[in-house]
């Protein structure tokens, strides 16, 4: 997969809000990523509310599924939303580039 890294600024950030907005933007269902890390649904869904703490195991399958560092799903900075732009044409991606940073001179 080609992914391409877009900065945007971000409201409160956490590593449940992380594995959520990860798995839409890719068009997963819990069931595909549980499947792919080795762990039931409802774990999964866990670590998707917040009410459990996937360990270091489940971090190296999420990050290798979503093609980023364990730092990066861990430590978000906030500007950073992963985009799989596999399918796009090269006139999208620059579009999309050019209107994030449109936006992020627009809100200052």
């Amino acid at each position: 997969m080609r992914y391409g890294k877009v900065n945007v600024r971000d409201g409160e950030d956490n590593l449940c809000d992380r594995l959520k907005r990860l798995r839409h933007l890719h068009g997963f269902k819990q069931e595909y990523v549980a499947g792919k890390i080795g762990k039931a649904r409802s774990t999964y869904g866990n670590y998707e509310d917040g009410n459990e703490e996937p360990g270091a195991s489940a971090i190296l399958a999420l990050s290798e599924l979503y093609g980023i560092t364990p730092n990066d799903l861990l430590y978000d900075d906030r500007e950073t939303i992963i985009l799989d732009i596999q399918n796009l044409q090269e006139d999208d991606v620059e579009f999309l580039i050019n209107t994030f940073s449109y936006m992020r001179k627009k809100n200052g």
